[in-house]
């Protein structure tokens, strides 16, 4: 946000060092829990704490001064940071239910812990790659990115509830889907920050990540509503649909991709 790096190669850096240990936290957490449930919790009490540290030392910067005439209404509803906030939407409901209904599905299925945890860092980990991939990306496959990742991380996340008893084939479709969620966590914030003013960029990056937590926090609430009358697999069906729907949605209010550079 503060320097003349592109946007998506710059987040695409922050996003694959933040999201390292989503690979060994879910595979410690399942061989942890099969010993005691307890010593996992310890644990990831005490990285959470040492992680701690580093967070205090990071530099104060100002903060950021917006121009004094901006275009009325919330920044939220502008041509280009929409898009970035219609992707956090896809992305956030994406993890909300990886980290909810998903292992509860695997265990479902007979999956032992240390299988569950090992089938969500194949999510977590195709969404490293995803996040790494898309940083390279330029010109007019931004906006494919976005549709594209938005299809994979609807159809796969929708799709891994029937198959969780085949560990290979939930394997696959949480690669899948955790690649399209990867390439939207980047893409979203980057659109977002070349839509508005450099002093503003703060404010947009804020806004897509509202609507990334509002998802995050909704799409394990829908489905927990939805299972009270409909079998999980069809209700995690009918939200996958509606990830992969932000897409449609995007292009049909006309919203402009913007192609950061």
């Amino acid at each position: 946000m503060r320097s003349d790096r592109r946007p998506v190669g710059a987040l695409a850096a922050i996003n694959f060092v933040s999201s390292f240990g989503l690979l060994v936290g879910p595979v410690l957490a399942g061989v942890l829990i099969e010993t005691s449930a307890q010593l996992a919790l310890v644990v990831g009490t005490v990285v959470a704490c040492v992680a701690m540290v580093p967070a205090l030392l990071l530099d104060r910067l100002p903060p950021f001064a917006p121009p004094a005439e901006r275009p009325p209404g919330g920044i939220w509803r502008r041509p280009g940071v929409d898009v970035g906030c219609w992707a956090g939407v896809s992305a956030g409901a994406w993890r909300g239910l990886l980290s909810s209904f998903v292992p509860v599905a695997l265990d479902s299925a007979g999956q032992s812990a240390s299988t569950v945890g090992a089938l969500v860092t194949v999510a977590n980990g195709s969404a490293l790659v995803g996040a790494a991939i898309v940083g390279r990306v330029t010109g007019p496959w931004i906006g494919r990115s976005f549709v594209l990742g938005t299809i994979a991380a609807g159809g796969g996340i929708g799709l891994v509830v029937p198959a969780a008893e085949l560990w290979l084939l939930a394997a696959v479709l949480l690669g899948i889907s955790g690649l399209g969620a990867g390439a939207l966590q980047t893409i979203g914030p980057a659109i977002a920050t070349v839509a508005v003013h450099p002093e503003e960029r703060g404010e947009a990056i804020a806004a897509a990540g509202t609507f990334r937590a509002a998802a995050l926090f909704g799409g394990p609430l829908a489905v927990s509503g939805v299972v009270l009358a409909l079998p999980l697999t069809a209700a995690m069906g009918a939200v996958g649909v509606l990830i992969a729907a932000t897409a449609a949605i995007v292009r049909g209010r006309g919203a402009v991709l913007v192609q950061p550079g």
